[in-house]
């Protein structure tokens, strides 16, 4: 027990717990000896619960800290929050970016699409990238989707409306991009390999759709 309070962090904690820290200094270092402890879930809580409370000011540092934190924790969401909200209040590309990036990974397609147009306000970068990126985002959400329902063959499921998607964002990413660019080449090749999919689709359901006309239905 004695070995506990000889410990700095052990010391902090409960100093911090005991409601004794009321220093911004003080409050940040309890922060960063959470996140050096290997805890990021719980540095970002409490970062969090002072820049609600403005005992840490809210400026761009402490918010990438906090989205920093967040997203070690994998807390994706979290971090994505905090992305939009540092990216709105101070309008930064790299905000935008790093958004982006975090609502890729969740899947949150369509709110990456609207991400895009912020970024693409900065005319240096790559607009075929962040289209393919979200063309991919569109097709892998798409193989989460059920499968095509064989019984209703004339009704296109989720999963085919959500590859049609991706095939358009394919298209857009082309579009911003050469011919001999490796993004345009690969969107070609996307586009390809998503029909292809989509005419084994009709091939296995080609019988379905055959008896539908024969008996009438």
């Amino acid at each position: 027990m004695e070995d506990r309070y000889k410990n700095p962090f052990e010391i902090s904690k409960m100093l911090y717990l005991g409601d004794a820290y009321k220093n911004e200094q003080e409050l940040k270092r309890i922060v960063q000896y959470y996140s050096f402890k290997g805890m990021p879930y719980q540095a970002a809580q409490i970062l969090e619960r002072e820049l609600n409370v403005g005992r840490i000011g809210t400026t761009v540092n402490s918010l990438e800290q906090l989205a920093g934190l967040w997203r070690r924790a994998r807390a994706y969401k979290k971090s994505n929050a905090v992305r939009q909200q540092k990216a709105n209040m101070y309008e930064q590309m790299n905000d935008y970016v790093a958004w982006f990036e975090i609502v890729i990974l969740e899947g949150e397609c369509e709110q990456a699409e609207g991400i895009i147009k912020k970024i693409l306000e900065n005319k240096t970068v790559n607009s075929g990238y962040y289209y393919m990126q979200l063309g991919n985002c569109f097709y892998d959400l798409s193989q989460k989707a059920p499968k095509q329902n064989c019984k209703r063959p004339h009704e296109k499921g989720q999963r085919w409306r959500l590859q049609e998607k991706a095939i358009r964002v394919f298209d857009t990413a082309y579009k911003y991009t050469h011919s001999k660019n490796d993004f345009a080449a690969n969107a070609q090749k996307w586009k390809t390999f998503i029909h292809a999919e989509q005419k084994a689709i009709q091939r296995r359901c080609q019988p379905h759709i055959t008896r539908s006309n024969v008996s009438g239905k």
